[in-house]
């Protein structure tokens, strides 16, 4: 009887990448933003997003930028989280284009979108954890 990866005991890696993409292009553009004064148009997520199972324990490790586009009727801006990592709840923003609704965007919209990548990590690996978590099956 051989048993594969017995107790989910050695490292199985998942690319989440495309996963992480689609989450944010599907979540984020759902948000109310400021009584609807501003809509998010698009989403640009790239880096890394990996989620591994070692030792029966499922982690995720990430480290993206995300371009999240807005856009009123004064102006379409960029908020840009520069580094969105797993490990981290505080972000450096960078905000191109927006004009006088910066700071309108910093006060109402960002903390909105917060929530959503502060979700995102819970919502990764219950996502993923039953693709990595591999039932012991004995094979003849």
């Amino acid at each position: 009887m051989v048993v594969h990866n017995p107790n989910n005991w050695h490292w199985v890696d998942k690319n989440c990448l495309p996963w992480a993409k689609e989450y944010f292009a599907t979540q984020l553009p759902k948000l109310e933003l400021s009584n609807n004064q501003f809509k998010i148009t698009n989403v640009n997520v790239t880096g890394d997003c990996d989620v591994s199972n070692r030792k029966g324990k499922v982690i995720c490790i990430y480290d993206m930028i995300l371009e999240i586009t807005l856009q009123s009727e004064e102006t379409t801006g960029t908020l840009k989280v520069k580094e969105f990592i797993h490990d981290e709840q505080e972000y450096e923003y960078e905000y191109s284009n927006f004009g006088s609704t910066k700071a309108l965007v910093q006060s109402q919209i960002v903390p909105e979108i917060q929530k959503i990548l502060w979700q995102f990590q819970d919502d990764l690996v219950k996502s993923q954890e039953e693709d990595l978590q591999l039932k012991n099956v004995a094979h003849e």
